[in-house]
């Protein structure tokens, strides 16, 4: 929709006479070449997520965490992640400190990924299980802290994790339903927009100054 939508939108001065077709391509390259860039970025995400480079300036994915709406998101989404692995490793038996490593490698935003790996460290350190999530800083934060410490306390912490998991699984679903409903309508209503004023801009149905005064 968006290809069409950039090749529509320079086509009536194309047919009007007003633009060379070298104009009509100037026009429409640098959007394309530009929609071809986030495409390329996308699909080698996982590339440049695996990189050295990547690792050294995790401050990129700090950045896409504060992203208005979808950052959040995107946060609940990794540390749910986190907690569910830690969760079916407890459960199966495995002691907290071989569990941790392992359940960070569910994380794929490395910003996060660090954040849980020096749990293992706090603990080490004579913190317990909970006291080392307190001093971390993620959504949901407050309800997963006081889930843990009574996890912690009652010797459910497997069971609590799963319950934390599960919730926060309603509350990423919840969203994602809201999006497929929402997401599609304002693209077609953009496309739309661009669409309409391309043909507007380009005055190819509005009959020109010459044609008025001919007549």
């Amino acid at each position: 929709m968006l290809v069409i939508a950039i090749l529509l939108a320079p086509l009536p001065s194309f047919v009007a006479g007003r633009s060379s077709v070298a104009g009509y391509l100037l026009r429409c390259m640098p959007p394309m070449i530009a929609l071809g860039g986030v495409a390329y970025l996308l699909t080698e995400r996982q590339r440049f997520r695996s990189s050295s480079w990547l690792v050294r300036h995790i401050s990129l994915e700090r950045i896409g965490l504060r992203i208005p709406v979808f950052g959040p998101v995107s946060e609940r989404r990794n540390v749910r992640d986190f907690f569910d692995s830690l969760a079916l490793l407890l459960e199966a038996g495995m002691p907290m400190l071989d569990a941790l490593p392992m359940a960070a490698d569910a994380v794929r935003n490395q910003s996060l990924k660090l954040q849980f790996l020096r749990l293992k460290q706090r603990i080490n350190a004579g913190l317990s299980f909970a006291q080392a999530v307190d001093e971390m800083s993620f959504v949901g934060h407050a309800k997963a802290h006081a889930m843990i410490s009574s996890g912690e306390a009652s010797g459910k912490l497997p069971e609590v994790l799963f319950r934390y998991s599960q919730d926060e699984t309603t509350t990423i679903n919840s969203f994602g339903a809201l999006m497929a409903d929402w997401i599609p309508r304002l693209i077609y209503t953009s496309v739309a927009v661009i669409v309409l004023y391309g043909v507007i801009s380009g005055g190819a149905f509005i009959p020109s100054l010459r044609q008025m005064r001919g007549r």
